[in-house]
Parts: structure tokens; C-alpha cells; sequence
């Protein structure tokens, strides 16, 4: 059972008495839901915050007898002796902790209510029950500071925080209108399907504007989720253009009946809402009359599917001036210019299980400052659910596999795939884990690519019939690394990379990293969570599977590429750390216990 179910269940349970008809039962269960549902939208905040504060090594952790977590600053000092902040923590995580010689890998789905605040009063401790993340921030901050630590930064991150926990209760309202999805739905309810976004990010849903645009709230999360398209006609050499964009657009413009007369313009969409950062630094462009356009928003927000009446056969990536999670996602010149030549090469060394949807097209701005070029682009991305459906099969995102339900606590995959059982969700995850691996891990041994594997940005292809995994799409170029010796060794390469591209590297092993974290931490890792498989054998599985795809390997360095993925720590990205560096193309690490190698 999840926290929010076992929250939900309990406001239930306490509503109180009803009159004859009930109704001041439904009132008070009503009133309680809500409650809750604030409260647990807070802890899904919270429990990412803390797990990454302990994980990144900025505050220190133990566990007690009880089995609470106990935080507190890691170099106590007189002042810090007074106050210790205490989490719920599983009973197996507990155990860990307690026969553990060196600190375990904190999963933020291992925490659980309540949070305590203790503060010692006069040698009595006494506590204080707290979920809200900016409230916990704000009291472990002086744990972790220093002289060189940025207020403003400090402020940013609690505004962050803020702007997270708010839009999740609104995600988990509009969810209540939602029905759950099914094998016969398109791919655009499962993408909407994804209610907590980041798995372990603490800005998990956050949406934070950055000037001019309007600032988000919680009220303009359904406006998110269906934003309105614009359409501007801007001076070709505002632009730098890679592939038939105009070609490509032109089918929709006219069953839009947007009409550009102006010369020497391109016409380029966008986000209505995007429209004053475009103007602020494109004074040039025009606003084209349209008909309302109300796309809907997949699970990158920026990337928005267009009503099937329309029959485009792209998707839009559009870019849009606001933080999620660690980054501003507009969408930069590295990734508009290197997109569609990397999508034709994915297609020629990808295995054939493992479809590409290419980036046929892109616009972004021409100025050599990159900051600026990135808040007017567009990629046209192939839409692959046609083919699929030819199939009989359904595209599902992998994160929306990994989503529980807050009424039964059931994540989707047991749903759809009959999990009522652990040997079903152990014989489940190894087809899954098969399947995927062996379409992921020869790339990068055979050609030197590294994809971005997450949950987010691989779709699972499904039989709507048998209901087996057939295999899966790979979406998104930005974050991929290539191995380029290796890559030319096949007789291909990346000439639209532009200098200083996160896709291309010389050292290997920065593409391994990317594989390890996107593939192992995130993909596989959310769906072992949610399926309770963490310490029940959904390791173990993992394991033997990634030994059998690399055995079965013929070239590339087979035996480095084990070793490098098995090794005892492993990188984790600092999210926190790097969001009070003010980092976003730079990462910051540290080393944490491999997850891969758990038991």
C-alpha cells in the first residue's frame, strides 16, 4: 500500500458519524480527502527532497531501533544538537540501515509518514508532525550551508519546492476526473496518466516561469496539460533551419487555414504562453491569425500531440520558459540542430525492435548566443502510434507503467498485466527487463550510443491482444552520449553537432554513465519500486539478464562495459547541489552504492 493510500484510507476511517442520508458523511470525507490529498502532495515533495539531501551527503541520516529515519546535520554543532527531523522508513529499508556498514542508497518510495520535527526543550524532546517541504528545507539549510552558500539560490530551490508540492495536489485533484488507463487507449491518456512526474527529482512538478512569461499556478496546471498553439511568421534570419520544415508544416498550416504573407518569414509554432519570450528578444516576429489550436501536453510538457482530426504526423517539441525539475525547457541549438541527422542514424544501428521516432525537422534561433537562440524553437517529431496500431499494439511511456493508483495503491503494470501475485510480477519484470535490454545495451557496445533510457523518453510497445512486450520507441535526442570513435568505426557520424554538443563525447565511459543512470536508476529502478520487487528479486533478475545480453555479444568491449555498469559505486547526479551551483549542462556528482548490485 502506498503513503497516499494508506493516508486516503484513514481519512476515511475517521470521517466521523453520518445523519440519515449521509450526506455530512460525504461532506466530512470530502473535506478529509482533501486534506490528505494536500498532505500527501507535499510528502511526494518532501520525500524526494530528503532522500536527496541524504543521498548527496549534505545532511547526515541514521536509523534508530524504531526504525525512523533520524536527520541531522553531519558536523554537529551546539546549536544543531536541538533539533533532529525524523521520517517514517519501510521495515526493509530499516533493516538495511541498521546491519549496513556504510550508508545505503536512500529511495525517496522507502520513506514514509509522518515526518517529525524534534526539538529538545529543556532535556524533553517534543515532537511536531510536518510535511511541507519548504518548512523542512528551511530548517535544514543552516545544517549544510556556508559562507560561500547563495541565498538567492537558497531561495530559488524553496520557491522550487513550493511551486512542486502545489502543482502535485492539483495533478492528484484532476486525476480524481480521470478514469485509468487502458491497453485500448491512445497514447495520450497514458501519457497524462503520469501523475508524479520525476520518480527521485525534488522539483518533480515543479513549473517556475521565468520573465516575461505570466507566472504558473496551481489553477494553470489544466491549461499545461492542453496549451494553446500560436502560430508567428519570423525573419528567416532570425532562424537557423535543419530539414524541410516549411514542407513538412505546410499540410497543417493549410487545414488550419494560417495563411503567412509576409516575405521573408518562416512560419513557426509555438506556446501561446511562450509568446512575450519570443518577443522579448525576437522583435520582429508577427503573431499569424489562427483558429484556436488546444493541443494536449505528453509527459514533457513542451512536447504537445495535436487532435486527431487534424491527422498531422508529427508531434510538436516547443520550447517554454519555465523550470521542471532541473532545467529550463526551452530547447537549445545543440539539440534542434543535432536531432534530425542523430534520429537518422539511431534508425540505421538501432535493432529493429527498437523503433526511432525522428526528428524529420527544426527551427531555432540564429544568434550565437545559445541562451537566447533557444526560446523560439520547434521540432517536428515523428508520431509512431499509427504504425503501432497497424500492429494491434499500444504506446505506453515507461514512467506511466510505474504509476499507482491513490485509491488502491496498485501501480498500472500490476493493473493491466494481471500482477496479482509476486511470481507474476517477477516473470513480468524479466520480460520486460529482457526485452529492453537487449534492444539498449548492444547500441552502445556495437556503435557507441548511449540512449537516454529513462521512463520518460521510452515507450513501451505493447500487444493489445497477448498483452506481451514487443518491444519498445526511443523519443528524444538531447540527452543521448555517443561514443563518436566508436560510432565512425561503423562508418557514421554526426556532422550537424555543433561544438561544445552534450551528445557526442571522445571518453566512453561518460556514455556509459548517462546509460547506467537513465536505464538502470530511473527506468527499471521506478518499475522495481512499484512493483515491491526492490528487495524481493528484482535485482537478482536484472543482473542475470544484463549478463545474458552482453554474453551473447559478439564485438565492442563487452567485459569493460559489465565491469564499468557492476561496479560497487556508481555516479549519482546531485540535484540539489547542482541547482545551489546554478548548474544545468554541468553536472555535479557523487558516488553512491550501485542499485544494480542489490540483493
Amino acid at each position: 500500500m502506498s503513503a497516499a493510500t494508506a493516508m486516503l484510507n484513514g481519512a476515511v476511517a475517521h470521517a466521523g458519524p453520518a445523519n440519515s442520508n449521509g450526506e455530512d458523511a460525504q461532506l466530512a470525507n470530502s473535506d478529509m480527502h482533501d486534506k490528505v490529498l494536500h498532505q500527501f502532495a507535499q510528502f511526494e515533495t518532501s520525500r524526494r527532497m530528503i532522500a536527496c539531501l541524504v543521498n548527496e551527503g549534505m545532511i547526515g541520516a541514521s536509523v534508530d531501533q524504531s526504525g525512523y529515519l533520524n536527520l541531522h546535520q553531519i558536523t554537529e554543532s551546539k546549536d544543531s544538537q536541538s533539533l533532529t527531523i525524523r521520517v517514517g522508513l519501510t521495515g526493509d529499508a530499516a533493516r538495511e540501515w541498521l546491519e549496513s556498514t556504510s550508508k545505503p542508497y536512500l529511495q525517496p518510495s522507502e520513506l514514509s509518514v509522518p515526518i517529525m520535527i524534534r526539538r529538545d526543550q529543556a532535556g524533553h524532546p517534543k515532537d511536531v508532525a510536518e510535511t511541507d517541504p519548504t518548512v523542512l528545507f528551511r530548517l535544514m539549510t543552516p545544517w549544510f550551508s556556508n559562507k560561500a552558500t547563495s541565498q538567492e539560490a537558497v531561495d530559488t530551490i524553496i520557491r522550487q519546492l513550493k511551486s512542486s508540492a502545489e502543482n502535485q495536489e492539483e495533478w492528484f485533484h484532476l486525476a480524481k476526473k480521470q478514469h485509468l488507463p487502458t491497453l485500448a487507449d491512445p497514447a495520450i491518456v497514458w501519457e497524462q496518466s503520469i501523475l508524479t512526474g520525476h520518480p527521485t527529482h525534488p522539483m518533480h512538478r515543479s513549473c517556475f516561469a521565468q520573465d516575461p512569461l505570466e507566472p504558473v499556478s496551481p489553477k494553470d496546471v489544466q491549461s499545461l496539460r492542453n496549451p494553446e498553439i500560436s502560430f508567428l511568421a519570423v525573419p528567416s534570419s532570425d532562424l537557423r533551419i535543419t530539414g524541410a520544415f516549411q514542407s513538412r508544416l505546410q499540410p497543417l498550416l493549410q487545414k488550419l487555414g494560417v495563411a503567412n504573407s509576409i516575405p521573408g518569414t518562416v512560419t513557426v509554432p509555438c506556446l501561446k504562453r511562450q509568446i512575450p519570450a519570443i518577443r522579448s528578444r525576437f522583435p520582429n516576429v508577427e503573431v499569424l491569425q489562427s483558429p484556436p489550436v488546444v493541443a494536449r501536453a505528453q509527459a514533457a510538457t513542451r512536447t504537445v500531440s495535436l487532435a486527431p482530426e487534424l491527422d498531422s504526423p508529427y508531434h510538436l517539441k516547443l520550447a517554454l520558459a519555465c523550470f521542471i525539475t532541473s532545467a529550463l525547457r526551452t530547447v537549445s541549438p545543440w539539440t534542434a540542430c543535432v536531432g534530425p541527422e542523430a534520429g537518422e542514424v539511431l534508425s540505421e544501428v538501432l535493432p529493429e525492435d527498437l523503433w526511432v521516432a525522428r526528428e524529420v525537422a527544426s527551427v531555432t534561433g540564429s544568434g550565437a548566443d545559445f541562451d537566447e537562440a533557444k526560446h523560439i524553437s520547434c521540432v517536428l517529431r515523428e508520431d509512431l502510434e499509427p504504425r503501432a496500431n497497424a500492429l494491434g499494439e499500444a504506446l505506453i511511456p515507461a514512467a506511466a507503467l510505474a504509476e499507482t493508483d491513490l485509491a488502491t495503491g496498485v501501480s498500472s503494470a500490476e493493473r493491466v498485466f494481471g500482477l496479482d501475485s509476486m511470481d507474476k510480477r517477477r516473470a513480468w519484470l524479466r520480460s520486460y527487463v529482457s526485452t529492453l535490454l537487449r534492444l539498449v545495451i548492444p547500441p552502445a557496445l556495437e556503435s557507441g550510443v548511449a540512449l537516454e533510457a529513462h521512463g520518460q523518453n521510452m515507450m513501451v510497445r505493447v500487444n493489445r491482444s497477448t498483452k506481451k512486450v514487443t518491444g519498445f520507441v526511443v523519443r528524444d535526442f538531447g540527452g543521448i552520449k555517443i561514443h563518436m570513435p566508436t560510432l565512425r568505426e561503423r562508418g557514421y557520424t554526426l556532422y550537424s553537432a555543433l561544438p561544445d554538443s552534450f551528445v557526442t563525447t571522445d571518453v566512453r565511459e561518460e556514455a556509459w554513465d548517462i546509460l547506467h543512470h537513465t536505464l538502470f536508476n530511473n527506468n527499471i529502478n521506478h518499475l522495481i519500486q512499484s512493483l515491491d520487487l526492490h528487495r524481493n528479486g528484482g535485482w537478482p533478475i536484472v543482473r542475470e539478464e544484463l549478463d545474458k545480453v552482453i554474453n551473447e555479444s559478439t564485438v565492442g568491449a563487452r567485459k569493460e562495459l559489465l565491469e564499468y555498469l557492476s561496479k560497487d559505486q556508481v555516479h549519482l547526479k546531485c540535484f540539489l547541489k547542482m541547482k545551489l551551483e546554478g548548474l544545468y549542462r554541468d553536472y555535479l556528482h557523487v558516488y553512491v552504492p550501485n542499485l544494480l548490485l542489490t540483493q
